[in-house]
């Protein structure tokens, strides 16, 4: 599942425009010096006004650095934001033709069930990005998603942007699981073979485990603001949680990639196809046992970090 959407050419030049443009929109203001003042005593004063304002100075510089670049950033999220309006308006769109198209029996249900979560991906989408905008202007700052970030303004933007996120891969794991019901009625009379019904039953697993994560996120995210984890303990148990998620899908990945090793073997033993698909296949198996044990490395580490934290 793709969690943002790509923009298109144009709305990209729109954007730099928007950067280029803020950065012009504001020229710099000095007070100008007295060219009259003249003397020692004079120069005196100078001096001793630029030592005692030295100091603030620089805190004035940085206040309109600072200024400027949540200037910057609300533009771009502003672009950002017309952007997911633009693009959840042609998905709705969209969807209202898929339903149209429906009712004539001219699509799928499975075509018009993706019109629909294509429609509820762009508007959550547009929703996160809105969050974000928000809390870039009472904040200032770029938006915080790690579970140990603080509340702005008290409220929970982290939680906030998980639900839109939540209710994304509930859309996706529903419309997955019809289309494996069929897959799987389709293999029961002969209509397709094992390994599309393996691929449909991973991609199952893939959204499944993608609203998990969500779903983990959201728990962690609660356990931290009632104070029953540290920060520390809070990021170490999100990257834990997300390991773990990669490695069982690698293996469900990896039994796939034996079940076709498997397969081609015997393809091969008959002469049906070049040996140099094997070759492939078996290249594929090492990668993923090597990933797999990777993780499980990196996992054996959090763990440690856990215990000691």
């Amino acid at each position: 599942m793709n969690e943002h959407n790509e923009p298109r050419p144009e709305f990209v030049s729109n954007l730099e425009w928007q950067v280029r443009t803020s950065f012009h929109r504001h020229e710099r203001f000095a007070e100008p010096v007295n060219a009259n003042l003249g003397g020692k005593m004079k120069i005196g004063v100078l001096v001793l006004a630029s030592a005692l304002m030295g100091a603030g100075g620089v805190v004035v510089k940085d206040g309109v650095q600072e200024a400027r670049a949540q200037e910057v950033l609300i533009a771009r999220i502003n672009a950002e934001v017309r952007m997911a309006e633009l693009e959840a308006e042609f998905v709705q769109n969209r969807l209202m033709e898929t339903e149209s198209q429906f009712e004539a029996g001219v699509v799928t249900r499975d075509a018009l069930e993706s019109a629909r979560v294509a429609a509820t991906e762009a508007e959550q989408n547009l929703q996160r990005l809105r969050l974000d905008l928000e809390e870039v202007q009472l904040s200032g700052k770029e938006p915080r998603n790690d579970m140990s970030a603080p509340l702005v303004d008290g409220r929970d933007f982290v939680l906030e942007r998980l639900g839109a996120e939540e209710a994304i891969a509930s859309a996706w794991v529903a419309l997955v699981s019809q289309q494996v019901d069929r897959v799987q009625e389709l293999h029961e009379v002969g209509m397709i073979d094992d390994a599309d019904l393996t691929e449909g039953l991973l991609a199952l697993d893939e959204a499944e485990a993608q609203l998990e994560s969500v779903q983990a996120r959201m728990v962690l995210r609660r356990r931290f603001l009632d104070g029953a984890l540290t920060a520390q303990e809070a990021d170490l148990a999100l990257e834990r949680a997300e390991v773990e998620a990669e490695i069982e899908l690698l293996r469900g990945n990896l039994d796939a990639a034996l079940l076709h090793y498997q397969g081609l073997e015997e393809r091969v033993q008959i002469g049906a196809i070049h040996p140099s698909e094997l070759e492939r296949a078996r290249l594929e198996l090492q990668r993923l046992e090597t990933e797999l044990e990777f993780l499980q490395i990196k996992l054996s580490t959090l763990m440690g970090e856990l215990s000691d934290s």
